[in-house]
């Protein structure tokens, strides 16, 4: 009784033309195309088959679980490939997407085989299935679980923060002054320390600067007398490894 599932190698066709489109070189609308029905509407048709494997639903019904499942799967294999080394792709998403839209449609087929041997209510008078709805509701569940899942931020992986050290002449009109600037675009409150120096020898100094993130600090410095090409040099230590220099400017005197 294969006539009874054209739709279902519809589906299958149409989800293998847009594996195929995706990976040969075709024009863009065409990928965007086959790739929108290879993901939006194949899977979920073939889901939406295998738990209703008998005409009970309205076409209006069919049409918005076969989206919602659709999505579901698409949002739910995106959060666990983007847990898994090889990440989210077009390559992953697409194999989803197809994989999905087969082992449904071959599932439904058979389930649509059982179903034609159940005896039929008379008509008029059909008989509740408790199933199909509470098959309704587990559908209901994966969509809502999909989408709490997709709004919930994994946890950063290998992040870790910055700061930003700057030193330029200061706009003060004849005096000769230096600005300095620490810009902290780490994770947490985070403590420096702050030596400038002339030519190595230090002029001054914050022992205990301490800035939360995205926190700006800055301060004018008199330029102390220098030679001509002597070089102001400030260096930024963290609390935590006072013995490495975190960042460091230079900037030439009287050049």
């Amino acid at each position: 009784m294969a006539w009874h599932n054209r739709d279902l190698l519809a589906a299958c066709g149409l989800a293998l033309a847009g594996l195929a489109v995706q990976l040969v070189p075709v024009p863009g609308f065409l990928h965007v195309a086959a790739g929108a029905l290879l993901v939006v509407v194949c899977p979920g048709y073939a889901l939406t088959a295998l738990w209703f494997p008998q005409p009970s639903l309205g076409s209006a019904e069919r049409a918005a679980l076969t989206l919602a499942l659709s999505m579901a799967v698409a949002i739910l294999g995106a959060v666990a490939f983007n847990l898994a080394p090889w990440g989210v792709s077009t390559v992953t998403v697409t194999a989803l997407s197809f994989g999905s839209t087969v082992a449904g449609s071959l599932a439904a087929a058979w389930r649509r085989g059982r179903a034609a041997d159940v005896p039929q209510a008379a008509p008029g008078r059909p008989l509740p299935d408790m199933l199909q709805w509470t098959q309704l509701g587990l559908a209901a569940l994966v969509v809502l679980a999909a989408i709490l899942l997709v709004r919930v931020p994994r946890p950063a992986d290998n992040v870790t923060g910055y700061t930003v050290l700057a030193m330029a002449p200061a706009q003060s009109g004849a005096s000769s002054t230096v600005s300095l600037a620490v810009v902290s675009g780490e994770l947490a409150t985070t403590h420096y320390t702050l030596i400038v120096s002339l030519d190595g020898q230090t002029v001054q100094q914050w022992p205990d600067l301490a800035l939360t993130p995205g926190e700006h600090w800055q301060q004018t410095l008199a330029s102390p007398p220098a030679r001509s090409g002597g070089v102001l040099q400030a260096k930024l230590y963290k609390a935590q490894d006072p013995t490495t220099v975190y960042r460091s400017t230079s900037l030439v005197l009287n050049p």
